[in-house]
């Protein structure tokens, strides 16, 4: 097993002219654990396969310092870094058959030929890929070509996986018993993994720890609890979830013993504890709620106590989606009139319509508030308040 370190890293890509050189890594610092799976999340163009890139060796770090375990990488070539690179473009040999593209590593590293037959065996068996073995990748659908390609690295013992959205092919039965499965083999093998995905399950149920870029920087890095419940900024809120995180947002109003934001000209009142935390942390009169969906509730008669409060709103978007149906709704009585949007799920067999006219009951102990200007998170009832 060994450690990852990333030191003050920097990723420069030079153009023609100055305007063309884009930084695709900023002195971004990062010590992955020895033996974790490390999932690693953010939009395109944040950085993240390149990361990979540049722990493998394909890519030329800039500037800073690498380390895989006791040796600093970067004069190293990629074969010599001694990790497995997965990609999300399947990477088998055409010419092979699935069992001679699982053992190709094995036969490239001296390994013997019953102990290849055994490993190739082996993943053959917990990939699915046993009844494939004599098929060449033409013969494979893009979901088994996919899995060949895991199969190829996993067949090796490398010091650490990089793993870039290795089950992007797969459709939603088959992704989750591979998630199900590569976490049992990692865990099995305890070698340490960097797992870049755009999908949030994969990152919320894979990961030991994960880690949020934004434009070559990490943004926050935690348990995977730890960052749903606690984000760090506004950023990193919206980024998990599905629905997305609703945020109701205006300028903020005190008379010195409460405070409330204006709301498509109805106050959402901040329970005390939100108050003094924005009194104290604010940088501007502007801020935001974000409220997940499951802390919304429609038509609810019930107040709710102290920290329940009630908004007028118009359904703007209706998605069915069986056991529950999502619903968009525009707080006030104009829809798109402001920059406030909420999510509820409603199950069945109720029906909402879109453009009706609804009450929605926001929890607030469950909800967020955020700095609009910096986006910094300035309280969180799920954390701050227990």
């Amino acid at each position: 097993m060994a450690e990852i370190a990333l030191d003050e890293v920097s990723v420069v890509f030079s153009g023609e002219r100055p305007e063309d050189t884009v930084t695709a890594l900023d002195r971004l610092t990062l010590h992955v654990r020895s033996g974790e799976l490390l999932t690693l999340v953010g939009p395109s163009g944040s950085g993240k396969s390149t990361l990979l890139r540049t722990v493998a060796g394909v890519e030329e770090a800039s500037s800073g310092t690498i380390t895989i375990g006791d040796r600093i990488v970067n004069d190293l070539s990629p074969r010599d870094r001694d990790v497995a690179l997965v990609s999300q473009y399947d990477t088998l040999l055409p010419h092979l058959t699935v069992e001679q593209n699982l053992g190709f590593p094995l036969s490239m590293r001296k390994v013997s030929p019953d102990e290849t037959s055994r490993r190739v065996r082996a993943e053959a068996r917990a990939l699915g890929l046993w009844p494939k073995l004599r098929r060449r990748p033409r013969q494979l659908s893009s979901g088994e070509r996919q899995k060949a390609a895991l199969g190829r690295a996993t067949t090796r013992r490398p010091q650490a996986y990089l793993f870039d959205e290795p089950l992007a092919g797969l459709d939603a039965g088959e992704r989750g018993r591979m998630r199900r499965e590569l976490r049992q083999l990692q865990r099995g093998m305890g070698i340490t993994s960097i797992y870049v995905t755009h999908d949030q399950r994969d990152a919320m149920s894979l990961g030991d720890r994960v880690a949020v870029l934004s434009r070559g920087r990490i943004i926050q890095i935690d348990e995977p609890m730890r960052v749903w419940a606690s984000p760090a900024d506004l950023f990193v809120a919206r980024f998990f979830g599905d629905p997305p995180l609703g945020i109701v947002q205006g300028r903020l109003h005190d008379d010195g013993s409460t405070a409330w934001i204006d709301v498509s000209g109805t106050a959402l009142r901040l329970h005390p504890s939100q108050r003094e935390a924005v009194a104290r942390r604010a940088t501007g009169p502007e801020i935001a709620v974000g409220v997940r969906a499951d802390a919304v509730r429609l038509d609810d008669g019930d107040a709710g106590g102290a920290w329940h409060r009630r908004l007028p709103a118009v359904v703007t978007a209706v998605e069915p989606l069986g056991v529950s149906t999502t619903v968009t709704l525009d707080p006030g009585d104009t829809p798109g009139r402001g920059q406030s949007r909420l999510f509820a799920n409603v199950a069945p067999p109720r029906h909402v319509a879109r453009g009706a006219q609804v009450t929605a009951t926001v929890d607030l102990r469950r909800s967020f508030v955020f700095d609009v200007l910096t986006g910094d998170r300035l309280h969180s009832a799920q954390h701050d308040t227990t």
